[in-house]
């Protein structure tokens, strides 16, 4: 883009800026996601199995999908959770 003019945005260009914010959340969730777990926290071990009798999570059926999610959806619920790890 030239300093005083206009920018060209096309549908491509769109989809790779919005791609690209969702790789590098993506990148920063994981990055915090493996620091949490080699933390004290966790003891630098990953659970072997998640404990859904005693939780209010539970897990999809053999008969059920995971819905379809737009990128913007995406960045928001990646960026949701950056925010919640970052608290930590």
């Amino acid at each position: 883009m030239i300093l005083g003019q206009d920018a060209t945005l096309t549908e491509d260009r769109m989809k790779a800026i919005v791609n690209g914010e969702l790789a590098n959340d993506l990148g920063n969730l994981l990055s915090r996601v493996a620091k949490l777990v080699n933390s004290s926290i966790f003891d630098g071990k990953i659970p072997n199995r998640y404990d859904f009798e005693n939780s209010r999570v539970t897990p999809l059926s053999e008969t059920e999908t995971i819905p379809s999610i737009s990128n913007n959806d995406w960045l928001m619920l990646i960026g949701s959770c950056n925010e919640q790890i970052r608290t930590f």
